[in-house]
């Protein structure tokens, strides 16, 4: 995979469902007993993985909420974007070609 960048737009793997929590959410993978616990940063991260908005957007969205720079929170967004790519609980959307199917 390549680098990420602020242009990126990263969507949660189909087969991933969450489980919401008091302090964050608990993962899973369809097909995988392996679960997986996020705090709430992370789990605001994760419900932004719509394969529209971008980790650029992301961070903005977050450095409003909390006060934070850009430079920080775009820091933080993009690993942890990293590990959810690493984990396989998202991926990179696929540019849409403009062309429609035949």
């Amino acid at each position: 995979m390549g680098e990420i960048r602020g242009q990126s737009t990263p969507r949660q793997v189909e087969a991933a469902s969450a489980e919401v929590r008091p302090t964050g959410a608990i993962l899973r993978k369809q097909g995988d007993s392996a679960l997986f616990e996020l705090n709430s940063s992370a789990f605001a991260i994760w419900n932004l993985c719509d394969g529209q908005t971008t980790l650029r957007e992301m961070a903005e969205a977050i450095g409003e909420l909390t006060g934070a720079s850009l430079d920080e929170t775009l820091t933080e967004v993009t690993r942890t974007i990293e590990e959810f790519y690493s984990l396989g609980l998202a991926s990179e959307a696929q540019p849409s070609t403009g062309q429609s199917p035949n």
